[in-house]
This record gives structure tokens, sequence and C-alpha cells, in this order.
């Protein structure tokens, strides 16, 4: 049996054609208001001392932050875009699962600036939207009891989106892209509890890191393959009966009904 997320990403990929024109406006307007969000708090002090610390750490990066003058190593930039994308909350939301996904795209987006991202517009913005659909239709099959539980739905749903996008962004094949996305719904963060501090930001800031780590091409030393279990496939953040809902079909539903078609509401929603 197919589990919800082999299904989700099997049908991503079974897709075949260019996104509908509504769909890739949608992508391209996510993509503008979270870099307009994210130049806007460049300079608050959690930015600040996530610039500072990395410099620190690591000195030597090339990555850009969007709205700074340094450069990080590409997972540190990722932090910090991220982070600053969803500091003043005005990044869009999804009303129904109030889902920021923007954050994460781009905070994936830059992770990959050197490499894939920097690729054609069309399969870049391809890859966005269909980040923004998985999210989007995990938050739907988990919502509202997840949220109602007290887990912070953008920091959760986000690393299965951060996977699908560097995912196709890095060219995965179906069995690979199915073991990053499970690997990435195993590792959620965030409840409400860091709602009104700095923490509450870190979170979509974090998150690529577990798709971008998830979908690097395997080294011409490495002698193995990450796996993960169809358990664990089939779990959805905060999977105990405590944290989440029943399932539901909206996570693997054809994709002709697709979330990214209907653009996330620009409201300052806390969640």
């Amino acid at each position: 049996m197919s589990h919800p997320l082999q299904t989700l990403v099997r049908r991503i990929l079974d897709r075949t054609g260019p996104l509908p024109d509504e769909v890739l406006a949608a992508a391209r307007r996510t993509v503008a208001n979270v870099v307009a969000t994210a130049v806007g708090a460049a300079g608050a002090p959690a930015v600040d001392a996530v610039v500072a610390a990395s410099t620190a750490m690591a000195p030597g990066g090339a990555a850009v932050v969007p709205g700074r003058p340094e450069r990080l190593h590409p997972l540190d930039a990722a932090l910090a875009t991220g982070l600053a994308a969803h500091l003043d909350d005005f990044d869009d939301t999804h009303l129904r699962t109030v889902i920021h996904p923007g954050a994460v795209e781009l905070a994936t987006l830059v992770a990959l600036q050197d490499g894939p991202a920097a690729g054609d517009a069309d399969e870049v913005l391809t890859a966005v939207a269909w980040g923004v659909e998985a999210q989007l239709r995990l938050g739907n099959a988990i919502s509202p009891e997840h949220y109602d539980a007290g887990w912070h739905i953008t920091g959760t749903c986000g690393p299965v989106g951060a996977a699908v996008t560097a995912g196709l962004l890095r060219g995965l094949d179906a069995d690979r892209l199915a073991v990053a996305v499970a690997l990435a719904a195993g590792g959620p963060v965030g409840n409400r509890e860091g709602f009104g501090s700095m923490t509450k930001p870190f979170h979509p800031g974090r998150r690529p890191s577990s798709g971008c780590v998830r979908c690097r091409p395997p080294s011409t030393t490495h002698r193995g393959r990450v796996t993960s279990s169809p358990a664990r496939r089939d779990s959805r953040p905060g999977s105990s009966p405590g944290c989440s809902g029943p399932a539901s079909s909206s996570t693997t539903s054809a994709p002709g009904g697709s979330c990214a078609r209907t653009p996330s509401s620009p409201t300052p929603a806390a969640s």
C-alpha cells in the first residue's frame, strides 16, 4: 500500500507539462511578498543575532541574505532569511490552515542560491509552487486538531515543503524524494509557546535545513543510502493522536484541485 507522502510525491513527479499560468502567477506573488517582508525585517535584532553568531562560528561564507551586506554559509543565510521573512507576521497566510508557506520557500531558495535555485525562473517557480502545495495539503490533512493541540503549523509543515522544493530543483527521483520528504516530516520544529518571542520566526528559518540537507546529491564516496521507515512516511508532524487528528485524503487527492491556485491572504495572522 502506498503511504500518503509517497503518493503525494509520485503525483507531483508524474505531472507532465508546465503548471497553469495562474499557479505560476500565485507562486511569483508569494515570492515577491516574502522577499519584501524579509528585506523589511533584515535589520531587526533577531536577525542581527543570527548573523553575528553565524559569522563568528563559521566565517567565510558567500551566500547572500536579502537586505544584509554580510555573506554567510548557505544554511546560515537560509536561517537568517526565513527568520526575517516571518518576523513581523506579515508574510502571506493560508487562512484555512494558518500556514505561512512563503518564508520556508524563500529560505530554501537562499540555501540553494549558488546551485539549482539560480536556474530557469519558471522551473524555480514550479518548485516553489509544489513546495507550497505540499505544505498546504499536509496542513489541510491535520487541521485544525494539530494547531489546536499547540503545534506551530508553519514550523511543522514547512520541512515537507522545503524538501519538495529542494528535491525538485535537485532533480531527485521518486524514491529519493519520498525518503527526503519522510525524513523532513520526521523533524518538525515548533510549538505555540514560542509565540510573541524571537523563537516563533526561528521555526520557518530553521526548516530549510531539514529539507535541503535531506536532498543533497549522493557523494561518490558514500557507501549507503539514508532510508526512512514506511511508518514514518505515513506519519504526520506531531503524529501521536494527542497532537493531530485523523488522516485526511486532502494530502493525496489529485493535484487538479491545487491549493496553490488560491493565493494566500496578506494578513498578519499569528500562525
